[in-house]
């Protein structure tokens, strides 16, 4: 069994972080038709309470009197637990078999900056008066909104009643993609890295007519 850990900033991905989950999807979809190896993906959102997230940095401020942080004010974000996290993991593992896709049901997206003033509130404060909220503007490669599956793929009710799958391909043609990686080394090797990351974002777009 291999459970591929990726993200839903692999949909449609502008950043390097989410081209190289996408491209890792593809290598585990096309691995799964070429080996005894049971494959599976999973697609994560946000998890809660995981080390570097959202909301242990956002009481990180509060506590420290703000100024809170938030890059733009419609951002939204999906959300999950660690033990849904670890569900996820453990059904797809027991599911999947051929590359298939597996996404918890987060629900809807949460605005970032409602759950910013939420969580003042909860700490008996004023949002906007006892902590300032600031709004710095969105870096490079991060998207206001995340999707959570490309137009194409068909999601599909699973036994589990909150993990939806995503039908399985035969995936890439193995080859095409042995190249396309053999060609990315060797970018890499080249120190040139906007050359090496239009590339990448290439192969994740699909741009270098991804056979799928």
């Amino acid at each position: 069994k291999f459970v591929y850990i990726s993200t839903d900033k692999a949909v449609n991905p502008s950043s390097v972080m989410g081209a190289t989950k996408r491209v890792g999807e593809l290598i585990v979809r096309s691995f799964a038709h070429r080996s005894e190896t049971e494959f599976a993906i999973v697609r994560f959102g946000n998890v809660l309470g995981s080390r570097g997230s959202l909301i242990p940095m956002l009481k990180k401020q509060i506590r420290r009197g703000g100024p809170i942080r938030i890059t733009h004010p419609e951002m939204t974000r999906y959300f999950m637990t660690i033990p849904e996290a670890v569900q996820l993991i453990m059904q797809a593992g027991a599911m999947g078999t051929l590359g298939e896709l597996f996404i918890l049901d987060m629900g809807e997206p949460v605005k970032i900056l409602d759950l910013a003033k939420d969580l003042v509130r909860l700490h008996g404060l004023v949002p906007g008066e006892d902590v300032e909220l600031q709004f710095t503007g969105v870096r490079p490669g991060e998207k206001t909104h995340e999707e959570l599956v490309y137009e194409q793929e068909e999601l599909v009710p699973t036994q589990h009643n909150k993990i939806r799958m995503v039908q399985a391909t035969s995936g890439p043609d193995f080859e095409w993609l042995r190249g396309e990686i053999q060609t990315l080394l060797k970018l890499c090797d080249t120190g040139n890295a906007e050359q090496t990351k239009q590339f990448l974002m290439e192969m994740a777009w699909g741009k270098n007519q991804v056979p799928i």
